[in-house]
């Protein structure tokens, strides 16, 4: 998958202005995040709860990639080279989430706000809206179908000389990327979690689309 989008850099290049404007607010809440997260893992702790060490460095890791993909320089490389705009977003909607997913947020959060608040996320946690949202297919419909979207449609080369979009688009991978990695592996609490053989359908599902995309993308140089 991750070959087959590569080798469509190779002929591919954007047609957009140097632009990255929103980049330091980006870096900003991913600051935010990650000082939330490790501020909430040592306040458990210091309660004499148990929380992994190797989830806080899951997470931390993920935040790291968060600020390289969001960075300056890697916004003027992706706006210069549509292979840096691939590996922008499959830092944001693969790699990533990948580490975010693994450092549990949800269970943490779980811990540390009041008990009153807690019961309020587990029933949303259950609820049938959250059901359907987090469900593989519905994950994979946003995940993927936003590639399609971006990639087959104008919308790419609107993206460099529209700031706002961008932010909506890196938004958009991160989120979609994070509730796919959360519906098929997720360590947080999924009272309603599908079953296995949904999940591992789903993701070979999935790998199909990416490569089918890549390949129609290479065969027809896409983006146009």
């Amino acid at each position: 998958m991750t070959l087959h989008l590569l080798q469509c850099s190779y002929v591919l290049q954007p047609h957009g202005e140097e632009h990255h404007h929103g980049s330091f607010v980006f870096l900003l809440l991913v600051s935010m995040l990650f000082g939330l997260y490790s501020v909430s893992s040592f306040s458990i702790k210091g309660k004499g709860k148990k929380w992994s060490n190797w989830k806080l460095c899951s997470f931390t890791t993920g935040c790291v990639l968060l600020a390289v993909a969001l960075s300056p320089s890697m916004f003027d490389y992706a706006h210069h080279d549509f292979s840096g705009h691939v590996l922008q977003h499959l830092v944001l909607g693969m790699f990533a989430p990948i580490l975010l997913v693994l450092g549990a947020p949800v269970s943490l959060l779980l811990r540390t706000i009041p008990r009153r608040h807690s019961k309020s996320l587990a029933f949303m946690l259950n609820s049938g809206f959250f059901h359907i949202l987090s469900h593989p297919f519905t994950a994979f419909v946003l995940n993927i179908g936003g590639m399609y979207a971006l990639y087959l449609t104008p919308l790419y080369n609107n993206l460099h000389n529209n700031p706002p979009l961008q932010i909506v688009v890196h938004l958009h991978f991160l989120a979609a990327g994070y509730l796919f990695i959360w519906s098929i592996i997720g360590p947080d609490p999924a009272p309603r979690r599908a079953k296995m053989v949904t999940r591992v359908f789903v993701m070979f599902l999935s790998i199909a689309a990416h490569a089918s995309l890549s390949k129609y993308m290479y065969a027809y140089s896409f983006p146009k």
